[in-house]
């Protein structure tokens, strides 16, 4: 139920950065069992693993573009990918920020 309880809270919380951004976000990647993130080569501590991460594109922007958009006010962690330059990883895990 924990994590049913953390894709709800991270996804009202991407709703609030669609809504300033004024488009359609595009999910790759949310909840992610261990051996899917395993298999991606996600962290062992990932927050994909407890629903409290997506990486996602809006069409149109850069992941560097959307980070910046919702940088000043997300309190999670906020990455960008050089080898992945249209995704942008947003969590509600600890804040931080990582790619910049």
């Amino acid at each position: 139920m924990e994590i049913v309880e953390n894709i709800i809270g991270l996804a009202r919380q991407l709703q609030r950065a669609r809504n300033q951004i004024g488009r359609p976000f595009v999910v790759n990647s949310w909840y992610r069992p261990p051996a899917v993130n395993a298999a991606v080569g996600g962290v062992r501590n990932s927050q994909h693993l407890t629903g409290k991460a997506a990486d996602l594109q809006i069409p149109g922007f850069s992941g560097r573009r959307v980070a910046n958009a919702v940088l000043p006010w997300w309190n999670g962690g906020v990455g960008i990918y050089s080898n992945l330059p249209n995704v942008v990883h947003l969590d509600t895990g600890p804040r931080r920020y990582w790619g910049f």
